[in-house]
């Protein structure tokens, strides 16, 4: 079943999509084979500080061939957490990168947190990555408050 056959589901469609956590999983990077660009693990996106959208890795592993960066503000209000993850020494030392957003970092959270490796060392790190409280980190790192912030998941499953 596509989430396109199912009309009863276009409230979640979006946020099924772009409301993405990643866990206990490696990512494999391979920079080499996208030759004179830039090699990025994600593109993430979003138009407002009032979307809930964003993507989150916990416990991940970071392997391959780099540099890769971390991210790339595919929108100027993009969303990307690594939490308590590990990185290879692939990850390319500002880690993050702007885009086509240069200018509106404030606007963009990227955050490692916990993460550890030859790769996590964030001594080169652009300036403006986040650092996130406590209380920041629960709205990414609980599923209850991330990705289902407002019960779409109990609302579609009465359609079920």
């Amino acid at each position: 079943m596509e989430l396109a056959d199912r009309p009863d589901l276009a409230p979640a469609r979006d946020r099924y999509i772009m409301r993405s956590t990643v866990g206990n999983s490696e990512i494999h990077v391979n920079a080499k084979s996208v030759g004179l660009f830039n090699a990025y693990i994600t593109a993430q996106g979003r138009d407002s500080d009032k979307e809930t959208n964003g993507f989150v890795f916990k416990y991940c592993t970071v392997t391959g061939t780099g540099p890769a960066y971390l991210g790339r503000a595919y929108r100027n209000h993009s969303t990307v957490v690594f939490y308590r993850s590990t990185f290879d020494d692939i990850i390319a030392p500002e880690g993050w990168d702007a885009w086509d957003n240069a200018g509106k970092e404030e606007s963009i959270t990227y955050a490692e947190v916990d993460c550890h490796g030859p790769g996590a060392n964030k001594s080169k790190r652009v300036k403006w990555e986040k650092t996130l409280s406590s209380e920041e980190m629960k709205k990414f790192i609980y599923a209850k408050l991330f990705l289902n912030q407002d019960n779409w998941i109990e609302e579609q499953l009465k359609h079920v």
